[in-house]
């Protein structure tokens, strides 16, 4: 069974803290040979094709679609699909030592997960899928409870061609520039803040064989929402 390493977390934290909250456009830390190769080599190769679970479509999340990219975005939350060692790597991103690694990278004192994987899960693209640039809604279950402030995408695709495409990309707040780009490396971990602001997308129609997919892992994480007023009558009413 996976256990994240947490002295290995506590170190990369301390030694990142300056870099992920000084990063342009917006805080984010690439971390690569995130997992032992033994542990990503499992998940690889038990990350479900598109016929062999139920997948909910998406297109690329353009105002206005072209047909062809219509369903080529893949998304599965439904933990009771996952396999084995993909529910065990979920389990872990919602665990306590992952949260403690969370605040101590970003320095927000009180971060949580989502066992729910409202809106993240399991991720897989084909040819000619893309992700228009767009800043993340809150997607958190109860959203006037919380907003979300971090997410998490590991890549789990093995050998895949650069000349392919697939880099995330990192815009500025009035989504004129692209700042950074970020290649969907296998065992590489993307932490990156995400509100109202932070624009990202992978906006280029990926150019790979029929039989390659972008597959990738995503967890999201909040932080309690300022306009709350904490008393019991309010979070009853909510709930």
């Amino acid at each position: 069974m996976l256990n994240f390493d947490n002295h290995k977390l506590e170190s990369i934290a301390i030694e990142n803290f300056e870099k992920f909250n000084n990063a342009k456009p917006f805080s984010h830390l690439v971390i690569d040979d995130f997992l032992p190769l033994e542990e990503v080599n499992k998940i690889a190769h038990n990350f479900p094709e598109p016929n062999q679970i139920k997948w909910s479509a998406h297109g690329s999340g353009a105002n206005a679609d072209n047909e062809k990219f219509k369903g080529i975005k893949l998304q599965c939350q439904d933990e009771s699909q996952f396999p084995e060692s993909i529910k065990d790597l979920l389990q872990e991103f919602n665990s306590q030592s992952f949260l403690y690694f969370l605040k101590k990278l970003s320095g927000v004192e009180y971060i949580v997960g989502d066992p729910y994987y409202n809106g993240c899960g399991m991720h897989s693209t084909g040819n000619g899928g893309r992700l228009m640039v767009h800043a993340d809604v809150n997607r958190y279950p109860y959203p006037a409870l919380a907003d979300q402030f971090l997410n998490c995408i590991f890549y789990v695709t093995p050998e895949w061609d650069a000349e392919w495409g697939r880099e995330l990309e990192l815009w500025d707040e009035k989504v004129k520039n692209c700042v950074k780009s970020i290649t969907p490396k296998f065992n590489r971990l993307l932490i990156f803040k995400t509100d109202r602001k932070c624009f990202h997308g992978h906006p280029h129609p990926i150019k790979c064989p029929e039989n390659k997919r972008r597959n990738s892992i995503a967890a999201y994480f909040y932080i309690p929402n300022k306009s709350l007023k904490t008393n019991s009558s309010q979070i009853q009413t909510i709930l």
